[in-house]
């Protein structure tokens, strides 16, 4: 009993002579982790009202003509569009004519990749909604991450706009390895 004594006698003392050890660790923590955090990354977000995408200010002003007209077509009724630093989602709500247009028009596009992904939204509470195309109004959207020339046009075959056997799809080139 002496021993069992003894040995809580000794906690006891420990904690009663140092009750600032505890104290100083959790200042020291805080300290170490104020001055080895990273630093702050601002990053860039907004709305567009107007089809944008970033591009490299190496890519030629004819080029890149090219393809804000592409992008811009009339037929093809620009929603709106998203972006967080370089990376951008544009919307738009035009029939299968119109994409036809447009993806005509990107493929003719010098260092402009495009590839195309089709989507049919689950239905009402039948599975994960994604902002970009579920919208009803959305008939595809077109995503772009800078300054790369890659496209990816996301068709909505949940649509009732865009009907896949009326698509008129250019010819895609393959990749070159």
């Amino acid at each position: 009993m002496r021993s069992d004594r003894r040995k809580r006698t000794a906690l006891e003392h420990t904690a009663m002579t140092h009750p600032f050890r505890r104290a100083a660790s959790l200042v020291i923590l805080a300290a170490v982790s104020l001055v080895a955090r990273p630093p702050a990354c601002p990053a860039r977000a907004g709305s567009l009202d107007r089809p944008s995408v970033a591009m490299s200010t190496a890519y030629p002003a004819a080029d890149a003509a090219k393809l804000k007209a592409a992008l811009d077509l009339p037929d093809c009724k620009f929603l709106d569009g998203r972006y967080v630093n370089a990376a951008t989602t544009l919307r738009y709500g035009g029939d299968a004519a119109a994409l036809s247009k447009q993806l005509d028009a990107l493929t003719r596009c010098p260092v402009v990749s495009v590839h195309l992904t089709f989507y049919r939204p689950p239905a009402p509470g039948g599975g994960v909604a994604t902002v970009d195309v579920d919208d009803p109004g959305c008939a595809w959207t077109i995503s772009h991450i800078g300054p790369s020339g890659d496209f990816t046009v996301r068709v909505n075959l949940g649509s009732d706009k865009v009907k896949v056997e009326e698509l008129n799809l250019p010819a895609f080139q393959a990749p070159k390895a």
